[in-house]
């Protein structure tokens, strides 16, 4: 058997079968056959592009602890911040005493209430200020805010120790939401940061 023979018998059958079938007929297959590259092709470059929104306005709550002195006070300040690109949409938010839910954003009056006991009962402190979240309250990415300061003035027997102490007392959970719907969770037991 001549190898040469048989491959270009090959050649002569395949090119009368392509004849037969219709330059036509081959072009449109060709064309059908791109189509499905260019639509799977498509299809993949959307799911990428939609993971990369969804990444890319993904909220960022963080906490932390922040103390300062100014005009005779000595300043504790609980801050809570949004350093994700998208808006963080606060679905939940409670908050704990010594590890003891004493309230949340389902009922907003009452949260404030005991928080405001616990600062009257800690004693010493004169100026206060104490900032809830609503339920659905979209935090902006970016946006920073306070939600628990207390203001103790200070002399030559001051010992900031037990306010600290008080502050640390406190923990708040939140739950929110991306504005794609995706669910994620901060605590500030998880995340106290202190910065002097």
């Amino acid at each position: 058997m001549d190898i040469t023979n048989s491959a270009a018998d090959f050649m002569t059958q395949t090119m009368d079968a392509i004849a037969s079938y219709g330059a036509d007929n081959i072009i449109a297959a060709m064309a059908m056959l791109v189509a499905l590259f260019t639509g799977i092709f498509t299809a993949y470059q959307a799911f990428l592009t939609r993971k990369h929104n969804r990444l890319s306005v993904k909220p960022d709550v963080t906490t932390w602890i922040n103390e300062d002195n100014a005009g005779g006070y000595y300043i504790v300040r609980c801050d809570v911040k949004n350093n994700g690109i998208g808006p963080a949409i606060i679905r939940d938010y409670s908050v704990f005493y010594e590890g003891h839910k004493i309230g949340s954003n389902e009922n907003r009056k009452a949260l404030e209430a005991a928080i405001e006991e616990k600062i009257e009962a800690q004693g010493g402190i004169i100026r206060k200020s104490v900032a809830v979240f609503g339920k659905d309250y979209p935090f902006p990415a970016g946006a920073e805010h306070t939600l628990l300061e207390i203001q103790i003035p200070t002399d030559m027997q001051f010992d900031k120790k037990p306010y600290q102490d008080f502050v640390d007392k406190f923990d708040a959970d939140f739950t929110y939401e991306c504005i794609y719907g995706k669910t994620f969770t901060h605590s500030t037991k998880d995340s106290k940061i202190s910065s002097n």
